[in-house]
């Protein structure tokens, strides 16, 4: 027989715990890891699509930028009776990016991006005689 006995769920006991505290008190100590978009990613044919959960995100707040093989998310979460708060997420993606040739679409609460591969540029080096 077991000396501890757990009833009910910790977690979401601890939770309430946490946000009975005054203000984002409760946040200041255990951080917001929690409310950062949940996500997505994996690869196909083309390159990469990556799914974001942005409920409570306004998409014109959002600012989805790419440099090298680094993808950055952006945005402003407001949530029922909290504080707006700033959010960022980037992605080191396995293939050199090109911004202009992704895609963003938001429904639903779901931003989706689809991120193809930069084409590869083949050029022919010149060859200098000494």
């Amino acid at each position: 027989m077991s000396m501890f006995r757990v009833i009910g769920d910790p977690w979401r006991e601890l939770n309430e715990m946490i946000s009975q505290l005054p203000g984002d008190l409760g946040h200041a100590f255990f951080g917001r890891a929690n409310q950062y978009p949940r996500v997505n990613i994996w690869e196909n044919e083309t390159g990469m699509v990556l799914e974001a959960e942005i409920a409570g995100v306004d998409p014109a707040k959002l600012d989805i930028s790419a440099e090298g093989n680094t993808l950055t998310i952006r945005g402003e979460k407001t949530s029922g009776g909290m504080k707006p708060y700033e959010f960022q997420r980037q992605f080191a993606l396995p293939f050199e990016l090109s911004e202009a040739d992704i895609k963003a679409t938001v429904k639903d609460g779901l931003l989706t991006l689809a991120i193809p591969r930069k084409a590869a540029t083949k050029r022919k080096i010149a060859i200098e005689t000494l």
